[in-house]
């Protein structure tokens, strides 16, 4: 058995696509990455290629799942983008979500700072959805807002850690070992993706999705469809067990 991965982005209701997507495989574990430069900062779009290119560099170097090994380069690209900033002042305002997953066929390691999501889906079932480092998600950690109410409230894009010039206040990591199936997935989202959509519709679009290629697509069309003049760039990268 072996993952399927497949990719769908787009620039939505915006002038240029901020987001950036990408993975990478070495023997038999692989690297899938998602980030999303922060909206009203100079160099959203060189902030996500960035992580993405940084993340790569550091997992083909030391290409294990592991969470203390994905951690460490976390904090390794951390350094990189300050030392990048030290000598290049003009890209002192850049910020940028990050999600990234080391996928091997048994487990899934996942690391996160900011609002794009990781969903890991095992025997039809969410197993696991990243919480958002936002200002609505900690509301509704506190029982001050309901979860299903995140995706409509006016604060919805008021992240609380990225990556750029200060540390980021926040940094998820997270080992998952749930045996992956034959039909067992991973989806790794901006925000401009996951605000458009539910975690039913995408296990729905799982169910009726016999290649990654196709489950991506059966997402989009969702989306596309509540796309609005207003809409944020969506980036949806997904990894299917076959």
């Amino acid at each position: 058995m072996s993952w399927e991965i497949a990719c769908v982005t787009n620039v939505g209701g915006r002038k240029k696509n901020e987001d950036a997507a990408d993975y990478e495989q070495s023997g038999e574990t692989y690297c899938l990455m998602v980030a999303d430069g922060v909206g009203g900062y100079q160099h959203g779009e060189y902030a996500s290629n960035f992580v993405v290119q940084a993340i790569k560099k550091r997992f083909l170097r030391e290409p294990q799942a592991e969470a203390e090994i994905l951690r460490k380069h976390l904090w390794e690209v951390v350094k990189e983008i300050a030392a990048t900033i030290q000598t290049h002042p003009n890209l002192e305002e850049m910020r940028t979500t990050l999600s990234v997953v080391y996928l091997t066929q048994e487990q899934a390691v996942v690391g996160y700072v900011g609002d794009s999501r990781v969903y890991v889906v095992h025997q039809q079932k969410i197993l696991y959805s990243s919480r958002d480092h936002s200002v609505v998600m900690h509301m509704a950690m506190r029982g001050q807002l309901p979860m299903e109410e995140i995706r409509c409230h006016p604060q919805r894009n008021r992240i609380t850690s990225s990556l750029g010039k200060k540390l980021p206040k926040e940094m998820g990591i997270v080992s998952l070992q749930p045996g992956f199936k034959a039909g067992d997935g991973v989806i790794l989202c901006s925000d401009g993706f996951w605000e458009l959509i539910t975690e039913q519709e995408m296990l729905e679009a799982l169910s009726i999705s016999s290649s990654a290629e196709k489950w991506v697509r059966e997402m989009e069309q969702k989306v596309g469809n509540r796309l609005s003049a207003h809409s944020d760039n969506y980036t949806c990268l997904a990894a299917l067990r076959r």
